[in-house]
């Protein structure tokens, strides 16, 4: 199902994005169930719409998830309050901005295992600490970030089969010059990749449900500041190399292995 019309071809809702990556309600399933290192994550809130839903669409229906968001990256906003949104599998959360506490609350099944806070925004960090029996048991932290400086890569796989159909999917980041992942809707940067060895760039693509961008042309726009390059094996053992460039930012290269 989707929202609307061409260009929507996803219905942007669920636990995974298009390229693989956790969405909120996942992060919230995470404390429902107590698995895992997610007892505490932290959202913002999006004080305007993410993206622009088509007219007459589908946009408010009850199984599409808040436009919250993983970030403390919101400029433009200085001064105003920003709602923060608090999931954790812990019986008290606190909430930090930059190292001052906003208060101690109690999550549990009546709370529906989150909280939140309205918080003036200023750039720096905001930390949320989960409590169990008063000792710390859990943190989320997130940090603004800066201007995109550096593209870093990473694959789900490093070494891959050389029968001419096994994949690698590897991920381009956008990061500051202080490492911090870079998630901002309002600067997609358009990455180019480039492959040499025993393989090919089988597809590209972002989490961006209204993308009109090739699956097939060896570039990409960041949605979220990730893009994602799926690499195939030949028959051949050996290695495959890709490189990132784009304008302005540090470029990079991984390799797979083949064999």
């Amino acid at each position: 199902m989707k929202l609307g019309d061409f260009p929507w071809h996803a219905a942007y809702c669920g636990e995974i994005d298009l390229t693989g990556y956790k969405r909120p309600s996942a992060y919230y399933r995470d404390v429902l169930w107590k698995r895992g290192k997610n007892m505490v994550s932290v959202f913002v809130q999006s004080p305007e719409p993410s993206l622009q839903p088509p007219p007459d669409s589908a946009w408010n229906l009850f199984w599409i998830y808040s436009d919250i968001h993983p970030s403390w990256t919101w400029p433009g906003n200085e001064g105003e309050q920003l709602e923060v949104v608090v999931f954790s599998a812990c019986e008290e959360v606190e909430l930090f901005i930059n190292g001052k506490s906003l208060g101690r609350k109690a999550t549990s099944v009546k709370t529906e295992y989150k909280e939140k806070w309205f918080v003036v925004y200023e750039s720096g960090e905001l930390k949320a600490i989960g409590y169990i029996k008063g000792k710390k048991a859990a943190e989320c932290v997130l940090k603004t970030a800066g201007s995109p400086a550096e593209i870093k890569l990473a694959a789900d796989r490093g070494t891959i089969k050389a029968n001419g159909s096994d994949l690698s999917y590897v991920t381009a980041e956008l990061i500051d010059k202080e490492g911090n992942h870079v998630y901002d809707w309002n600067e997609d940067v358009l990455i180019n990749f480039d492959i040499e060895g025993e393989g090919k760039i089988a597809a590209v693509g972002n989490a961006n449900p209204t993308s009109r961008e090739s699956f097939q042309m060896p570039q990409r726009k960041t949605f979220r500041g990730r893009c994602v390059a799926v690499l195939k094996s030949t028959m051949q053992a050996g290695s495959i190399t890709l490189k990132v460039s784009s304008e302005g930012l540090k470029g990079n290269s991984i390799i797979i292995t083949t064999e």
